[in-house]
């Protein structure tokens, strides 16, 4: 059971904005040019900011909204708060990095202009998705031992060298940034945006992305009181499916207690969720017969 964007509204925002974007700057490519170059005139500036939201093509459109979606798991890490704070940190201080190299070095190494796209912020991303996330499954394929976080870096370095130098520059400030960020120099974790955006945020935006139901909404409206006959009625039909049910939770739990969990799964689950506790890891192997990414699935739904 796939958990799509749960838990994760900022990653699906990202890959809706990113994806939509694109499609339109490839639509009029004529008229709307999204490269970072210099000099900038004054009627240009909304270059620095739209540059981040708008791949060049469509096949770096299609990897680079794939990792933002495969390294949502960031998000369900950190938390849609801390998440939001990052990514905005990671646009801002990856522009000014971007327009420095221009400036800088831009003529010595024959560097006219920044290839439009999120690189920085996905690279951003991904320096935590390499520290963070340990490598759950092993697989030998055409001779050679690959992990489940292969496919990302592929990805990823597909995206590094796809526009040369105007996206290996942006590529490289997001790994500056994200390792600034992991070294949490100048409490730079602690960021977080003002209350009253969150607040907004949380009464408007996250209904529209979110995937979970939002509390009071037609699936979760409060039931009229029952007269006693009803609710009797329901107590007896309530004690009668548990019973029914008993046989077959006994079954379950004699099942799982046949399930042997390696130490060394428990330990890579520990290592990705530290804070639910061993037991709950536990369980969650049995559930996922030591499968770990259901398994990871299981905690992240619950």
């Amino acid at each position: 059971m796939s958990t799509g964007f749960r838990h994760a509204p900022t990653s699906r925002f990202l890959v809706s904005v990113v994806g939509g974007y694109s499609v339109l700057t490839k639509v009029l490519e004529a008229r709307l040019d999204t490269r970072l170059e210099l000099p900038l005139t004054h009627h240009e500036l909304w270059r620095l900011f739209s540059t981040h939201w708008a791949f060049g093509s469509i096949g770096t459109t299609v990897i680079g909204t794939w990792l933002i979606y495969h390294m949502r798991v960031i998000e369900r890490r950190y938390g849609t708060a801390k998440y939001t704070a990052f990514v905005a940190i990671s646009i801002i201080t990856c522009t000014l990095l971007q327009t420095g190299a221009l400036l800088l070095i831009g003529n010595s190494i024959g560097l006219k202009s920044i290839a439009s796209g999120p690189y920085g912020v996905l690279f951003a991303i991904l320096y935590q998705f390499h520290n963070q996330i340990p490598v759950c499954t092993r697989s030998e394929r055409f001779g050679s031992l690959l992990n489940d976080k292969t496919y990302v870096y592929t990805a990823a370095i597909s995206l590094f060298f796809s526009n040369g130098l105007a996206s290996a520059i942006p590529c490289l400030c997001g790994l500056l940034v994200g390792a600034v960020y992991d070294a949490n120099l100048g409490a730079i974790k602690e960021y977080r945006f003002p209350r009253w955006m969150s607040s907004f945020a949380s009464r408007f935006v996250l209904p529209i992305l979110n995937t979970s139901p939002v509390a009071g909404s037609s699936g979760s409206r409060t039931r009229p009181a029952s007269s006693p006959a009803v609710s009797q009625r329901r107590g007896r039909e309530t004690n009668r499916d548990l019973r029914q049910r008993r046989p077959h939770q006994q079954q379950e739990q004699q099942e799982q207690a046949a399930v042997v969990v390696p130490e060394e799964d428990i330990n890579a689950m520990m290592s990705m969720f530290p804070e639910i506790g061993r037991q709950n890891v536990i369980s969650a192997l049995v559930q996922s017969h030591n499968d770990l990414n259901r398994a990871a699935e299981i905690i992240l739904s619950t």
